[in-house]
This record gives C-alpha cells, sequence and structure tokens, in this order.
C-alpha cells in the first residue's frame, strides 16, 4: 500500500544530460535523515517494484542516490524507505493514486512549463470581489525607522502593512485592494500612532484622538483581478508576518501559509534554499475571504536543518516572488527568511483544548436594550450583505 509518511525527510531531484539518443539521464537523491535507512525509487518505469532501483550513499553524507536512464517523457513515482512509500516533497508536480496519496512527477528532458505551477487542488474557483485600489501617503515631521498603516481593514495590527519610504519628498506611500466601503485608519511611526492630517474626515477613536475616515467608492480605479491573465497585483503583498507564516507542527516538518489577492493567482509554490541546494514544494489552496486565497505547503526539515525561505506566485505564465518590499519578477530578488528545524516555533494545541467547552455569550440578541448602540453595518466586512433573509424582520 502506498501512503505519505511524515517521516523527517528532504529530497532533491535533478534531470541531467542525455545518454543516448531518446534517453535522459535522472538522477534521485533523498535524505531519510536515518543512515541505517533502506531506500529505494519506484515509478512507472519499473511496474512500481519497490526493491528494483536501490538507492545508495557511498560518501556517507545522508544524501542516497540513484541515476537512472528513461526514455524521455513523464513518470510518476515514490521512494520507499524501510518499506514506506513517500511522496517527493520537492517535486514540482504530484497526482492523486488509488490509494488517497499522491504520487510525484517527474519529466525525463525538458519538463513543459517548467516555471510555471498551479495551485492543487483549488478550493475556491469564485472570481475575485470587487475591489478599488486606494493609494495612502504619510509625511512624518521626522525620518522614523518604518511606518506602518493600520485601520480596520487589517484588524488594527500596527505591523502589518509596512508602507514604502520615505521618497525624495519625505513620503511613506502604500496601496491596497479594498472591497468598496467605509474605513477608518492609522499610520504608525516607530510605536506612535498618526491620524491622516490630508484626510479632513474623522471619527473619535476611543482614546482622546481621531481615527482617519475613508469612504471607497466609484472615485478610486477598479483593481482587474482574474486568474489567468498574466497579471499579479502587488498592493499588500510583501515577504511580511501579515502573509506568511511558518510553524512546525512536529519534529521534521514546517507548514507554511501565504496569501494572494482572491481570484488573481493561479498557483502558490515554497522555495527552500539549504546546504544541499534550492527545494521547491508545491502549495495547496485552503480557502479565501473577502479579499485574499490562502494556500498552503509542507515542507520536509530534518532536524538540525537550517536554510531560507522564499514565496512564488503565479497567474498563467507570470511568476513573481515575495519581497520585503512588495513583488519581484527577478527569482534571485526572492525575499528569504531564515527557517531552523529546531527553532522554528512549534505547534501545539494546548491540553486544556481536549475536553474543553467553548461558549460564547450574545447579549441583546433577543430585545434591543439600548438602541443608542445599535451598530450602523457600514464596516467594509458587511459590503453587499445587508439585505434581509427571507423571512427575516428587524426590530423596528
Amino acid at each position: 500500500m502506498r501512503y505519505r509518511s511524515s517521516i523527517a525527510a528532504l529530497a532533491v531531484l535533478f534531470a541531467s544530460l542525455a545518454v543516448a539518443e531518446g534517453e535522459v539521464s535522472v538522477v534521485f537523491r533523498f535524505a531519510p535523515g536515518d543512515s541505517g535507512a533502506a531506500v529505494f525509487v519506484a515509478g512507472e518505469w519499473n511496474r512500481w517494484d519497490p526493491t528494483a532501483e536501490p538507492m545508495l550513499d557511498p560518501d556517507g553524507d545522508g544524501v542516497y542516490e540513484r541515476t537512472i536512464e528513461l526514455t524521455a517523457g513523464r513518470y510518476e513515482y515514490k521512494f520507499v524507505v524501510d518499506g514506506k512509500w513517500i511522496e517527493d516533497p520537492a517535486a514540482r508536480e504530484s497526482t492523486p493514486n488509488p490509494y488517497g496519496s499522491a504520487n510525484s512527477v517527474v519529466y525525463a528532458g525538458a519538463a513543459p512549463e517548467p516555471d510555471v505551477f498551479r495551485i492543487v487542488a483549488a478550493a475556491d474557483e469564485r472570481p475575485g470581489a470587487e475591489v478599488r485600489e486606494v493609494p495612502f501617503a504619510f509625511r512624518p515631521e521626522r525620518t522614523p525607522s518604518g511606518v506602518y498603516l493600520a485601520g480596520t481593514f487589517n484588524d488594527w495590527k500596527a505591523d502589518a502593512q509596512r508602507m514604502e519610504g520615505p521618497d525624495s519628498g519625505g513620503l511613506f506611500r502604500a496601496r491596497l485592494a479594498l472591497p468598496p466601503g467605509e474605513y477608518q485608519y492609522k499610520f504608525v511611526a516607530d510605536g506612535a500612532w498618526f491620524h491622516d492630517p490630508t484626510n479632513e474626515r474623522k471619527t473619535d477613536d476611543g482614546f482622546g484622538g481621531s481615527n482617519s475616515v475613508l469612504l471607497v467608492d466609484e472615485r478610486f480605479p477598479l483593481v482587474p483581478l482574474a486568474r489567468g491573465d498574466g497579471r499579479i497585483f502587488e498592493g499588500a503583498l510583501s515577504l511580511g508576518p501579515e502573509n506568511v507564516s511558518v510553524v512546525r507542527t512536529e519534529p521534521g516538518s514546517v507548514i507554511v501559509t501565504a496569501r494572494a489577492h482572491r481570484g488573481d493567482v493561479t498557483g502558490g509554490q515554497i522555495l527552500f534554499r539549504g546546504a544541499g541546494g534550492e527545494t521547491t514544494v508545491p502549495m495547496r489552496e485552503i480557502g479565501s475571504d473577502g479579499r485574499f486565497v490562502y494556500f498552503r505547503g509542507e515542507l520536509a526539515l530534518p532536524i538540525e536543518t537550517e536554510g531560507r525561505l522564499g514565496i512564488a506566485i503565479a497567474d498563467g505564465d507570470s511568476v513573481r516572488y515575495l519581497t520585503r518590499q512588495g513583488l519581484s519578477a527577478n527569482r534571485d530578488e526572492a525575499g528569504l527568511l531564515e527557517v531552523n528545524a529546531i527553532e522554528t516555533p512549534l505547534f501545539e494545541v494546548p491540553d486544556w483544548v481536549v475536553d474543553g467547552v467553548f461558549y460564547q455569550i450574545f447579549p441583546e440578541r433577543f430585545r434591543n436594550g439600548d438602541r443608542k448602540n445599535d451598530p450602523d453595518f457600514k464596516e467594509a466586512y458587511y459590503a453587499g450583505k445587508t439585505a434581509l433573509p427571507k423571512g427575516g424582520t428587524t426590530n423596528e
């Protein structure tokens, strides 16, 4: 039975020079993390024989190798480690098999569109919501170490949206793709919060100051979000904590989650650069909200492995790499996060959750005790959702 194992493993696959007419030499390399493991590679070329192609580690570096001459074409394969069938986490492509897991795919010779990838098992094929491109600018009195944009559009997170700058005029700028609606916001510079001095619309912030208020409507240009058109909207995307998270779920495995604008991209991919070279891992779409699509991939990291991690996103034939400042078409400019299989935070479910009881209190749901605190439903997340359901009534 073939299945995906959670064994700590790191695999790198190379297709190299043709050795005879119509044949290609393919080098498989795999580091199982156990120097005593019995490692094989099995695939369509050997009728999935689990012991026909043993992999060896002649130099004792922990990386098992096997060179196989294959006729040019596409092949499905897996590694077999101590009898367990392992999907190659570094494969650029995989395909479901009848056993509830997936087989890795290698192309002997030139693979079609080698630098273009697609999201595996898309969860949401709906087009992106209508969004408008909204510019923000702020000129602080003193040049800070950094300026951030916080508001109702990002839950007032003080470090979620870094602004670019300063430019020659001392301005820090940011562009967001926002659905129509009313938003409150402030600028954050070196920990201090400032309302927008160029915006006359304000409201009490509850702390003796003011929040700036912005109405996003047809005055702002429409952002053309579409899958497969080769255009990726850059606004609010960068290699920062608001867009990329890395957590360790078990020894030897990290989960990477990233986001892009919903309805705008067709693929996501993890780039990992370590001592063994560069490894790429496809990402799977896991869901979406009104603004973003979220995709996730699992990277196998043997204990004590260190390296740097980046994210690439694709739309049709167009590929962009997340950087600290935004997106870049240059692979060499991809922003990279330091990652360590030991130091990366381990995500653990607290013991109290196992037998815990979750509850929430909803006051004033059955009788409107104080109409003065009724919501006005002007927040962005209510946009297009204020119509009563069939048979619904109000408190009026």
